[in-house]
């Protein structure tokens, strides 16, 4: 008789580990999918951002309009992907290389900052470059509200803004500096047109009647 009561025992544990492990193989089969997606789109960003640098050092008398044009579509679609990034990492359980794409995605940010300042200067050009630092792992309530009124700025502003989210606690070395130079010594905080610190959320059509939206 005991061995007859052990044995329904044993097999509802086994049954139980083969579904535990099929569960965690399909969660891994999905969660590899969402990084490879990652990376694909980053890559892509990678060879559009290397054009436009490329483009403009190479450029001695450089076309304004097309430049100005070439990299409000790369900021668009910095910007899309930046989204897209931000979707797998609220999916993400599993694994840590999604948190390390986001440090990559940031330095192209970055540069993508530095190349718009560049377009500003050397055509005299009109757009404003609006840039919002906030903290990475610790997203306050009035983190959220700072980001969905800058998210309606976005909207409302459209190609008169440079629009650049900062993570300010990924431990990245130039995101650090900025942060000294401009004196940005907390977050949320937003940085307009490289002179005008704003650390508290403002209603939109303030930001919207500075930016001259």
């Amino acid at each position: 008789m005991g061995g007859k009561v052990k044995k329904p025992v044993i097999t509802a544990a086994a049954v139980s580990l083969t579904v535990f492990f099929a569960v965690l193989s399909l969660s891994l089969y999905f969660e590899i999918g969402r990084i490879e997606e990652v990376k694909k789109g980053l890559t892509a960003i990678d060879n559009l951002w290397n054009d436009a640098r490329l483009l403009l050092e190479f450029s001695d008398n450089p076309d304004c309009e097309a430049l100005i044009k070439e990299n409000f579509a790369l900021g668009d679609r910095i910007y899309a992907e930046g989204l897209r990034v931000e979707k797998y990492e609220k999916a993400n359980i599993l694994t840590t290389t999604l948190f390390l794409e986001r440090k990559r995605y940031t330095l192209l940010d970055l540069q993508f900052w530095k190349n718009s300042v560049k377009i500003r200067e050397m055509c005299n050009a009109s757009y404003s470059t609006v840039i919002f630092f906030y903290s990475y792992f610790n997203r306050t309530v009035e983190q959220r509200v700072f980001d969905s009124v800058m998210w309606e700025v976005k909207q409302r502003c459209g190609p008169k803004i440079i629009y650049i989210t900062l993570p300010a606690d990924l431990r990245i070395s130039t995101v650090n500096l900025i942060m000294k130079k401009y004196n940005v010594t907390g977050v949320p905080a937003v940085l307009v047109n490289e002179s005008i610190l704003i650390e508290k959320p403002l209603p939109v059509s303030e930001f919207t009647r500075l930016l001259g939206c």
